[in-house]
């Protein structure tokens, strides 16, 4: 005879990992299709993809990019440790290509090296491709918007209500669909005191982080009617997500909630002297 104990989970913690080379277009149709346009990220600039498809070609530790002065472009540089008469070493340095973007066409010196045709190939291919540090912001952005929080101060793991669990699974399902070596995770979380206390300090932590920052740039930024009406509305959602988790967990977070209504006052007070 078995026995069976039904948990009752109140939501997941989610954490990735992200490849490079994510289709653009694939994105933008898997975002588009579930309605979250907000997520769709920018394509890699000029710079950007030219500085990825020459390291993708001179992958040697003894290789330096170096950026040109004055124009979007990188000079390759051959790095070599030698040993003097006196036995004192030495790094030597040759430049070995020039590679710049002007007027849309990619230009080299010397124009006919080895390497050119390999780096326009895969700067034509990095244009439409969006990087795994861009798509880690986009699941950040994701996982804000879903009134998740960090659990770690430097990010990396974050929690997810219950609630919002089919909208996560959406942005999951985008995301690994462009790019099948992206993989996200989750590992439930349940009711039990442990895993409530743990969510709350996180809570906590990053709410009075945020709330430090907010009154820090009410005192001592010269804020505009525009930046002070998005002070205003942080700290109203800061206040409506404290309530959200005092829900959620079952707790009152009474002093975090003071917090939140003293910096939204600040802000409201700030914005009325300012029209």
């Amino acid at each position: 005879m078995s026995n069976e104990m039904s948990v009752k989970h109140n939501g997941m913690i989610v954490f990735w990992s992200l490849t490079d080379g994510t289709s653009i277009s694939k994105l933008r149709d898997g975002f588009e299709s579930i309605g979250r346009q907000d997520l769709i990220p920018e394509t890699q600039n000029d710079g950007q993809a030219l500085k990825r498809a020459v390291q993708q070609n001179f992958p040697s530790r003894n290789k330096i990019i170096r950026p040109l002065k004055g124009c979007v472009g990188f000079a390759v540089v051959h790095e070599e440790e030698t040993i003097e008469s006196d036995g004192q070493r030495k790094l030597a340095h040759e430049e070995e290509l020039r590679v710049a973007i002007t007027g849309g066409t990619i230009i080299s010196n010397p124009s006919h090296h080895v390497c050119m045709p390999a780096i326009e190939e895969a700067f034509q291919v990095e244009r439409h491709q969006v990087t795994a540090a861009k798509l880690g912001g986009i699941l950040v952005k994701a996982c804000v918007g879903l009134s998740g929080i960090p659990l770690r101060p430097r990010g990396g793991a974050y929690w997810i209500p219950n609630a919002k669990a089919d909208q996560w699974e959406d942005v999951v399902r985008v995301i690994e669909e462009a790019n099948p070596s992206n993989r996200v995770f989750k590992v439930r979380t349940s009711t039990d005191p442990d895993s409530v206390d743990t969510v709350c300090h996180s809570l906590v932590t990053e709410v009075e982080k945020q709330l430090e920052n907010l009154s820090e740039s009410l005192h001592t930024e010269d804020l505009g009617k525009r930046a002070l009406q998005t002070k205003v509305s942080s700290a109203m959602g800061l206040k409506t997500l404290v309530s959200e988790y005092e829900e959620i967990l079952g707790k009152t977070l009474t002093k975090l909630q003071q917090k939140a209504e003293e910096v939204h006052a600040s802000a409201s007070v700030a914005l009325i002297q300012c029209l």
